[in-house]
């Protein structure tokens, strides 16, 4: 298949992406707010400000300097995803140690009890940095496709099942774990490739040298998008931040 027809046929599928994704996000949404406290989306979105200012540090840049690099050798894959897995795990540790402190910034107890979980979505993250670099870098967004959809589709279902029987909060935990061990999983089910034990300084610092300036653009990024929910969350409580939560990603859609 020509460059012409590869980057074709990725962007259809990743259109159906973005609309199935969308259409799923939407009732999911609906079906949890009527299921659960705004106060219970305030907690996990206050958490995953937490969690979504980790990312940029876990894969430093390593994915995006993948798929752009030229000509692409096992060892920078290799190297990649050992530095990508080891940050994970710091930063899940991390988490979990600050995750009372945490608390006490935000003034929201249930905090401790949330986030030591959902560090473990950071662990999942630095698993599939290296495959979907792989994946953009053929243009094989069909996979990506399916994969993520899938992934929404059993979280949701999950977390709707845990609100309806009364979990609360941590339907929403678990609808967060479940997307992202699902889409894990089917993403090591279809790769070619695995990582061997092996780690090059070389190959490493090839890749790092481009992937730090994307790190401080993803930096950025993450402050432009979440300085609101931050602040809401900080004056204002959980209460007001799931309210608002909700709404946004209503309007979003």
């Amino acid at each position: 298949m020509t460059l012409r027809k590869k980057a074709i046929h990725g962007a259809k599928w990743s259109m159906f992406q973005e609309i199935i994704s969308r259409f799923l996000d939407f009732f999911i949404i609906i079906f949890l707010a009527r299921l659960l406290d705004p106060k219970d989306f305030g907690i996990t979105a206050t958490a995953t400000i937490i969690i979504s200012a980790m990312r940029p540090f876990i894969a430093h840049g390593l994915g995006v300097a993948i798929t752009q690099r030229s000509e692409i050798e096992k060892k920078h894959l290799d190297s990649a995803f050992w530095s990508t897995f080891i940050v994970g795990c710091l930063m899940s540790v991390f988490i979990t140690i600050s995750a009372d402190w945490w608390a006490t910034v935000f003034s929201e107890p249930k905090l401790s009890e949330v986030l030591p979980w959902l560090s473990i979505s950071v662990i999942l993250i630095s698993l599939t940095t290296v495959q979907e670099a792989i994946l953009r870098r053929e243009l094989n967004f069909k996979v990506y496709a399916i994969r993520a959809s899938i992934g929404k589709l059993i979280g949701g279902g999950i977390g709707i099942a845990l609100a309806f029987y009364g979990f609360g909060v941590w339907s929403l935990v678990g609808r967060y774990i479940a997307t992202s061990s699902v889409s894990v999983m089917l993403l090591w089910g279809i790769s070619k490739w695995y990582p061997s034990f092996s780690f090059s300084r070389k190959h490493f610092r090839e890749l790092f040298s481009f992937g730090i300036k994307v790190t401080m653009n993803d930096l950025l990024v993450f402050v432009n998008r979440n300085a609101d929910s931050f602040l809401i969350s900080f004056f204002l409580g959980s209460t007001a931040l799931g309210y608002y939560n909700i709404a946004y990603k209503l309007m979003a859609l």
